[in-house]
C-alpha cells in the first residue's frame, strides 16, 4: 500500500510560528521531514506509535526539544484531504529562512505590521496586480518593445508603485530587497513568479524613470 506525506495547515502555521521565533530550527524541521516523507522509520527520526488521545498518530524527532505528528494515509484517499504538498511546504520554510537572511528583525517587526493593516483582500489584491503586471511587461517583451518607450515606462511606473506598497517606501528595506534578489537570484527570490529576463528588462524601464 502506498502512502503520501502531506503537511496540514495547522502544521504549517506552527511551524512558521517556530520558525518566525527561532529561525535555527528551520533547517531542523526541513531535514526531518525530507527524511520523513522518503524514509519515516529511519534511526536518527526515532518514530514511534503514541497512545490514548492520538493512538492512530505517530511522532518523531525533528530536533531536541521538536517533535513532528504525522498520521498515515492511503495514497488514493490523499485527494480527499485539505492539505498542501510536501512541495509547497518546503517553500514556505524555504521563503521564511530567506526573509531572515536578508532582512533585519526590526524589518520583519514592520513589514508584519504593514501586512496586518493591508489586511487579507488588499494582499490578496496585490499579488493579482503583480501576476497581472508581468504578464503585460512579458507582452511587450515579446514584441519588442523598448524599455524607454512610453507604454513600458508606464508599466515601470505600476512596477515601483508596488514595490513601494511592499516596503512602505521604507530605503532600508528596499535595499534588502534589492540585496536578497542579487545574492538568492530573481528565480529563487520572486519564488518562480519572476525570471531573470523580465526583471532585467525592467530595470532598465525604472532605471530611466523620471
Amino acid at each position: 500500500m502506498k502512502f503520501a506525506l502531506l503537511p496540514s495547515s495547522a502544521f504549517v502555521r506552527e511551524s512558521r510560528k517556530i520558525v518566525k521565533k527561532n529561525p535555527q530550527t528551520a533547517q531542523n524541521i526541513q531535514n526531518t521531514v525530507e527524511l520523513l516523507s522518503t524514509e519515516s522509520f529511519h534511526p536518527r527520526l526515532r518514530t514511534h506509535k503514541l497512545k490514548g488521545e492520538l493512538q492512530n498518530s505517530w511522532a518523531c524527532s525533528a530536533g531536541y526539544d521538536l517533535r513532528i505528528i504525522f498520521k498515515f494515509v492511503e495514497y488514493e484517499k490523499k485527494q480527499a484531504i485539505e492539505d498542501i504538498s510536501i512541495e509547497e511546504f518546503m517553500q514556505t520554510i524555504e521563503v521564511i529562512t530567506m526573509f531572515e537572511k536578508y532582512y533585519t528583525p526590526e524589518q520583519l517587526e514592520e513589514l508584519k505590521e504593514r501586512r496586518q493593516m493591508l489586511g487579507e483582500d488588499k494582499m490578496h489584491q496585490a499579488q493579482v496586480e503583480w501576476q497581472e503586471l508581468i504578464e503585460q511587461v512579458r507582452t511587450e517583451m515579446a514584441k519588442g518593445t523598448e524599455p524607454t518607450s512610453e507604454p513600458v515606462q508606464i508599466l515601470a511606473q505600476q512596477w515601483r508603485k508596488l514595490i513601494q506598497e511592499f516596503t512602505g517606501g521604507n530605503p532600508e528595506i528596499e535595499q534588502s530587497l534589492s540585496r536578497m534578489y542579487q545574492q538568492e537570484g530573481v528565480a529563487n527570490a520572486s519564488r518562480n513568479a519572476i525570471d531573470p529576463q523580465t526583471c532585467e528588462y525592467m530595470s532598465k524601464a525604472m532605471a530611466i524613470l523620471k
